[in-house]
């Protein structure tokens, strides 16, 4: 009996590649086709959470990695979809990250949104070392001098505060915050680009313990000279080259 039942499950999964019978999730991609291109800047980065510029330049730099290639017989979908439907779900967070959710928003299926997600998230990593570097000595000169100009800050070079990963499990992930995340200390320069950052510690690790475990504190004289800092909130210690900017 038992041969007999798994003999029929083979088959059925050689048919249909599914054991039990599909049901119909209605969704539709309407707001892909005809609403998306519509939107104005500010709503095109509420969904999308970059400008169009940024976005078109993205999908170029991407187009030609590997993983968005394959040698089956159905190609993939377009680069173009597959990067707003993971940057929608990066800015989502809680119920709103629900993949239901996404396939209704963008009439894909619910296993393509993994899919995609994963596709893009390998292909930004591929970039990494191109986009997120420390600057040279004329670009801290152009930093400092936009900065003391904003800010009235002499010498400081950027700015470092920490995001919390969010959706991870475990009594060391739960932080300050009241959620479930990972530790992320990150530097940014006065333009908001990324020049620095390190992922891993768990969530419940103090801002300044992880920071002091960085490159940044470990190794300051490779990072930073003749008086730069950075500029960081309260749960930093001040050292020369680190300024909390108030208490």
């Amino acid at each position: 009996m038992e041969v007999t039942v798994l003999e029929a499950r083979r088959r059925i999964l050689k048919k249909c590649g599914y054991i039990h019978k599909r049901s119909f999730v209605p969704k539709s991609t309407r707001f892909v086709d005809s609403i998306l291109s519509k939107l104005n800047e500010a709503r095109f980065k509420e969904d999308v959470r970059m400008s169009r510029v940024v976005f078109t330049d993205l999908v170029n730099r991407l187009s030609t990695h590997r993983v968005f290639s394959n040698a089956l017989r159905n190609p993939q979908r377009p680069i173009e979809l597959q990067l707003v439907v993971a940057l929608f779900l990066f800015g989502c967070s809680g119920n709103g990250a629900a993949v239901g959710k996404v396939v209704r928003h963008f009439g894909v299926s619910e296993g393509a949104v993994g899919l995609f997600t994963n596709r893009v998230i390998v292909a930004l990593l591929s970039m990494e070392k191109d986009v997120v570097f420390w600057p040279d000595s004329a670009e801290k000169k152009s930093m400092q001098k936009r900065i003391f100009e904003q800010s009235a800050f002499p010498n400081c070079r950027k700015f470092v505060d920490f995001a919390n990963k969010r959706n991870m499990e475990g009594s060391d992930y739960f932080s300050h915050e009241s959620r479930y995340g990972i530790k992320t200390p990150i530097v940014c320069d006065d333009q908001k680009r990324i020049r620095y950052l390190i992922a891993g510690f768990c969530g419940s690790a103090h801002d300044n313990r992880v920071f002091a475990i960085s490159k940044l504190s470990k190794f300051p004289n490779e990072l930073f000279s003749g008086g730069e800092y950075i500029l960081a909130d309260s749960a930093y210690t001040d050292t020369p080259n680190v300024t909390s900017s108030y208490k």
